[in-house]
């Protein structure tokens, strides 16, 4: 957005939800025989990421008001994209953080996007909270699968 934009919040929280419905379907296209690799990027994953990328716009203001809630919230839909988001956009650590309170819905969505982000300190950062005392043992496991991954 160019400086001084206004954020149209009715659109933006449109993607946020399109964003969380795609990912369910991008991931039953990822399983299905139905969908070649081709068929899953020319289609759910193309839109899917069209989605993102225009929650990637707004910014600063959009994470604060719209993708921080997300991250511990009950939605893992939601949780994915606000996660994957914040983490390609620097927020990896914060993402790392709501994943060790995560609410065990959301859970799974914030493990995939750490999962698939391409923030560089990803790997260290999830091993650190899987090591941290205190962990709940589904929010380590959750940091262990996406190192894994």
């Amino acid at each position: 957005m160019g400086a001084g934009a206004p954020i149209l919040w009715d659109v933006v929280e449109e993607h946020l939800e399109e964003a969380a419905f795609l990912w369910t379907g991008w991931e039953r296209a990822l399983d299905s025989p139905l969908f070649t690799p081709a068929m899953v990027a020319s289609g759910p994953e193309h839109r899917l990421l069209a989605h993102l990328d225009a929650l990637r716009v707004g910014g600063e203001p959009v994470a604060r008001r719209l993708l921080l809630p997300a991250l511990s919230g009950d939605d893992a839909g939601r949780a994915f994209a606000a996660g994957w988001v914040l983490a390609e956009e620097g927020g990896g650590p914060r993402v790392v953080e709501a994943l060790g309170g995560a609410d065990d819905a959301a859970r799974p969505g914030l493990r995939r996007a750490l999962e698939l982000t391409g923030w560089p300190g990803a790997d260290a950062a999830l091993l650190a909270a899987a090591g941290r005392d205190g962990l709940a043992p589904p929010a380590r496991a959750a940091a262990l699968e996406a190192l894994a991954a």
